[in-house]
């Protein structure tokens, strides 16, 4: 019997040692995971801390303005558009619309009394203008044009050939043709 206590021996050290190594490589897991959460805290940390010193300095910024703020007022002024209020503009404009129509208006009644007094001349001025004279005609002598490449070429070219349509007999119609012939 004594194999029998030494394979029961051998097997409990086999035991008590596959329950070592699992404890062994539970202290070691844990051990690291809290490595891991403590690095992983450490760079939250080390994040949240980069944020709130960019989100100071973004403040500081948006206070004090960006350059481009002071460009861009400058440039407003230049072209004159934080003087006047669309209203103003839009009454200023209204009065330049009303001068120029006035302007037109006159204009207008201008032309057509021009129109007016030239269209109705006097008998006299029709009776001095003598009446114009007849245009003398052309007389030379022109040889016959010569056929040019242009138009033998032209004439020469052929027309295109008609399209040619051709019907199909159906099998009523070669029947039909096939009695016709007996």
């Amino acid at each position: 019997m004594s194999t029998v206590k030494n394979v029961e021996k051998a097997g409990r050290q086999f035991w008590l040692a596959g329950l070592g190594a699992c404890l062994l490589g539970k202290e070691y897991a844990v051990k690291k995971m809290d490595e891991l959460l403590e690095g992983t805290n450490s760079l939250v940390n080390g994040v949240l801390a980069k944020g709130a010193t960019i989100e100071g300095e973004l403040k500081t910024k948006l206070q004090s303005g960006f350059p481009q703020d002071e460009k861009i007022l400058e440039l407003r002024e230049k072209l004159g558009l934080n003087k006047e209020s669309k209203q103003d503009k839009i009454a200023r404009l209204a009065a330049k619309v009303d001068a120029l129509t006035e302007i037109v208006a006159t204009l207008t009644v201008k032309t057509e009394e021009t129109k007016a007094t030239t269209s109705a001349p006097s008998k006299t001025q029709e009776a001095a203008a003598p009446a114009p004279k007849p245009a003398a005609k052309r007389t030379t002598t022109r040889k016959p044009r010569a056929a040019s490449s242009k138009t033998t070429s032209s004439a020469a070219a052929p027309k295109p050939a008609a399209r040619r349509t051709t019907t199909r007999k159906t099998t009523t119609q070669t029947k039909q043709s096939k009695t016709d012939s007996e």
